[in-house]
């Protein structure tokens, strides 16, 4: 960003010391061979670093690409964004070159113009494109560029209409429009697309992002090239004609760019649910991304809900904590079950919760057994009796988390409680009592309950002697 910043600024000074503009090109070939040489000696130096990347070959074709309905979407936004750009690329110089009549000026205009534009991406950069892309999302990144600069456009095919001639108005729209593709590209749509890319099938999408990026910008170039040399073939020249061709394209470009944005969001639902997409690619803070995470954890498929809760605590995004709040009056019973039972986790989280109130309402034995654990994790006086009171439930789930809270939080009177209830487990014959008995002591990972794991594992019950041994397998004596 620098090098470019200093390199415009300095055409007028290098223009005065080598004579000549046309001489600049001379400047150009020896800095791009200096360049090639120093990329050549990185290479030779750091094999290692670029083998780890370069080594993956490239095995998709454009017959890939287009066979994907995602994938071929990405690709005609990206050859529209090029189209767009080389039409405003064309205006620019066009209406730069009728200014500037002589090459020391123009050469001057553009280096200093290049200055100019790479400062301005710079300061949007650091002071306004993220919190834009935080606040609006993807959208404004992949539809603010066509849109902005095709109201730009129009404005200047209206000055050229107008009935008195605008050349200046002309010039500094031409320039407003170049100025805007450029920022706007940098800092808004070139972030925006790398994200949207995380929606491409995982195990093919380096060798997809590669054909996208090296043949739909360049195939957009071309094609302004040959539609122009056709133009000229029939004499159809001019600005009004440049102006209203620009436009239209502008307008379709933000057309696919609103498709695209649309099946982004379809394409990455339907991954998250098909959970096809890595977690660890997933950028959340988009709005857009955050909404189809939001709707996730809404929905009444706690499978979704779960996946939801996956990807806010992995990113340790600062909804999760108030999504598992919200998620305990869920109408969903396996939901209120992972949220009660991730709560757990977090006792000072629970501890907001009012469990007297949700203890007393009608709940299944899974639900009330996590609700009654997590209360304990809470750790206030009334979740202990609570959970001793628990141990004369007909449920023998709600009895076991009882008795795992208990010896997890219930302190010195909660431990007595639970411990003088085992003993009566112990001593029982009975396999409903052996199974209660060996399902607590596997949840437990306490090195000191290994007594009654010689009479469990020699029950004639399977159930009793599978989790006999899980519990056998912490207790490693």
């Amino acid at each position: 960003t620098m090098a470019v910043i200093f390199g415009g600024l300095s055409i007028a000074l290098l223009t005065d010391i080598i004579g000549d503009v046309s001489n600049l090109l001379l400047l150009c070939f020896l800095l791009s061979f200096l360049q090639f040489v120093m990329t050549w000696l990185t290479v030779k130096n750091f094999p290692r670093e670029f083998s780890q990347h370069g080594g993956q070959q490239t095995d998709a074709t454009l017959r890939d690409v287009l066979a994907q309905p995602y994938a071929r979407q990405i690709f005609l936004y990206r050859f529209f964004s090029g189209y767009g750009t080389e039409l405003i690329i064309i205006i620019f110089a066009t209406q730069a070159a009728r200014r500037f009549q002589t090459a020391d000026s123009l050469a001057t205009f553009l280096g200093n113009f290049m200055a100019a534009g790479t400062f301005l991406t710079l300061l949007f950069l650091l002071f306004a494109a993220g919190r834009l892309l935080k606040q609006f999302g993807l959208s404004l990144g992949i539809m603010g560029n066509p849109i902005l600069v095709g109201v730009v456009v129009f404005s200047l095919l209206f000055a050229q209409l107008a009935p008195l001639p605008l050349i200046t108005l002309v010039f500094v729209l031409a320039v407003l429009a170049r100025v805007l593709d450029f920022v706007l590209s940098v800092s808004l749509t070139e972030p925006s697309i790398k994200t949207m890319y995380q929606a491409l099938p995982e195990q093919s999408r380096p060798a997809l992002i590669t054909v996208v990026e090296a043949v739909s910008q360049p195939l957009g170039y071309g094609v302004v090239g040959g539609s122009l040399l056709l133009f000229a073939a029939f004499n159809l020249t001019g600005d009004t004609l440049m102006f209203t061709y620009t436009a239209v394209v502008c307008v379709v470009w933000a057309l696919y760019g609103w498709r695209t944005f649309g099946l982004y969001k379809t394409t990455l639902l339907a991954k998250l649910s098909q959970r096809t997409l890595a977690q660890a690619d997933l950028t959340i803070d988009d709005p857009a991304t955050m909404t189809i995470v939001t709707n996730l954890a809404q929905s009444d498929d706690p499978t979704q809900v779960r996946l939801a809760l996956n990807l806010l605590e992995q990113a340790e995004h600062p909804t999760y904590e108030p999504l598992l709040q919200n998620l305990v009056d869920h109408t969903n019973d396996a939901a209120r079950l992972e949220a009660f039972t991730r709560l757990e986790k977090h006792p000072a989280l629970a501890a907001k919760i009012p469990f007297a109130t949700y203890l007393d309402q009608p709940n299944t034995a899974a639900v009330h057994a996590a609700m009654l654990r997590t209360f304990m994790a809470a750790g206030s006086t009334s979740a202990v009796e609570s959970g001793v009171a628990a141990l004369n439930s007909p449920e023998a789930e709600i009895r076991r988390a009882a008795l795992i809270g208990l010896l997890r939080y219930g302190g010195i009177a909660g431990q007595v409680r639970a411990g003088q209830y085992l003993l009566t487990l112990t001593e029982s014959s009975r396999e409903t009592d052996q199974l209660l008995l060996a399902q607590t002591l596997a949840a437990l990972d306490n090195h000191n309950f290994y007594q009654p794991l010689e009479k469990l594992l020699a029950s004639d019950a399977a159930a009793v002697r599978c989790f006999a041994l899980q519990a056998a397998a912490k207790v490693r004596h």
